[in-house]
């Protein structure tokens, strides 16, 4: 990947800062997983089931940057070199019990090993003829362990009209990080008990309704603690936090189906809460113009969402689905009372496809998303849609097919502000969007 930009920066005695940065960065992403699967059944009761499962799981991501940031009559000159090394063992038991009237139990464990190790280096020079030097405040190498054990129980009941299922989940998370050259450790215990409900009714074969409560667990990345200093930009940098801590949400749901003749379509109304988000934050520095981002458990939100999907044949040869969603979060900093903010956003996306003869078929899409508001800033909404048509031809052993995508725009522009109190940053990014296919 190839960058360019052209930077301008106004101070706040109204002084404009010029610049251009170039980068290039190869990234390297492979990974591969492998896994066995014992499941036994019971002749007599076909309901009763134990199993056992395991899994293997190896990636690397590995990124080379070179950058040059020029500003006036200085120049900089980044070499950034990052691996990292994930491995993953799961091993899980389940049992299923078939009780009498309906009832069933539900029970297992699970066991995730994670091992991380990366390694970082940061080299650079500021005249193009002279050698690079390495930067020992952001070279190092980072070891990480994440244990999971957990356990869980489930039952299934009737009570009256109504199916239930409630269960409950409990998690104890072992996490163990250090840094090789800064001889720095980083060690977190938790325990969660995260129960669950499922309510529901069936009120005939075309109209069924249900409700549900959960609490759910967010573990950070490592690529949120890891605490390499991306500084290929140097007044933007961004880097990890080892003492990131997990993200517990409440959840709420209402879902209800309708299945009638050739007509699908289901409404869900869903309701959650958290007062420790996981959250990039921004802030600046006056003095040195730097804006340095990092992930924190710094927010609290209540979002309050519906999606709604339809599908149906409108005819022999027509058919369509609609997908939307329509988000409106409530999000504060619960260190910095004036950042908070209210914001709608959502998605809707519409496919149809017309059967115009047996040799003939047309069909369009189009795509609406706009990203919720964040503690600092938001983005743009962006559309996006095409159409398309094949044609068979030599008694259908030859499909003739052409696409059209965008045609009437030829970018798709994302713009993304963050802001606060002392600063405000727009990144404004063009992809070209236009194509045609054939």
């Amino acid at each position: 990947n190839t960058l360019n930009q052209d930077i301008h920066t106004v101070l706040n005695d109204n002084s404009v800062q010029l610049g251009t940065f170039h980068s290039d960065i190869n990234s390297f992403f492979p990974s591969y997983t492998a896994g066995a699967d014992y499941i036994k059944k019971y002749q007599k009761n076909s309901e009763k089931e134990f199993s056992i499962k395991t899994n293997f799981a190896s990636a690397i991501s590995e990124s080379n940057t070179a950058s040059v940031l020029s500003g006036g009559n200085i120049s900089r000159y980044l070499l950034n070199n990052s691996e990292t090394n994930n491995k993953e063992y799961t091993i899980q038991s389940d049992y299923i019990l078939p009780l009498p009237k309906g009832r069933k139990l539900e029970t297992g464990v699970k066991g995730i090993w994670r091992n991380s190790g990366a390694v970082f280096n940061s080299r650079f020079k500021y005249q193009a003829p002279d050698n690079y030097v390495e930067d020992p405040n952001n070279s190092d190498n980072f070891n990480y362990q994440q244990n999971v054990y957990a356990a869980y129980l489930t039952y299934y009941y009737k009570l009256g009209k109504l199916n239930l299922r409630t269960g409950i989940r409990m998690e104890h998370t072992d996490v163990d990080g250090s840094f090789i050259g800064t001889n720095t450790r980083v060690q977190q215990q938790y325990t969660h008990l995260l129960p669950n409900i499922q309510i529901t009714r069936r009120f005939n074969n075309s109209f069924t309704l249900n409700f549900a409560y959960s609490q759910r667990i967010q573990r950070p990345y490592i690529s949120n603690l890891n605490p390499f200093i991306n500084n290929a930009d140097t007044i933007n940098v961004q880097f990890g936090n080892p003492d990131l801590q997990p993200q517990l949400t409440h959840y709420f749901g209402f879902l209800s189906r309708i299945n009638k003749g050739k007509i699908f379509g289901a409404l869900n109304l869903t309701f959650s809460y958290s007062d420790n988000v996981i959250a990039q934050y921004s802030q600046f520095d006056k003095l040195k113009g730097i804006t340095a981002t990092t992930t924190l458990n710094i927010g609290r939100e209540f979002v309050a969402s519906i999606n709604g999907n339809i599908s149906a044949r409108l005819s022999d040869k027509w058919t369509a689905s609609f997908n939307g969603n329509i988000r409106m979060n409530q999000l504060s900093n619960n260190q910095q009372s004036s950042e908070s903010t209210r914001s709608i956003g959502g998605y809707a996306s519409l496919n149809s496809n017309l059967v115009v003869s047996k040799r003939v078929n047309v069909g369009l899409f189009a795509n609406f998303n706009r990203p919720p508001a964040t503690i600092q800033g938001r983005g743009n909404a962006v559309v996006f849609y095409g159409f398309n048509g094949n044609m068979k031809f030599l008694a259908n052993r030859l499909t003739i097919g052409l696409s059209a995508i965008t045609p009437f725009q030829q970018f798709i522009t994302n713009r993304v502000y963050v802001m606060n109190d002392l600063f405000k940053t727009e990144n404004s990014t063009d992809n070209p969007s236009r194509a045609v296919t054939l």
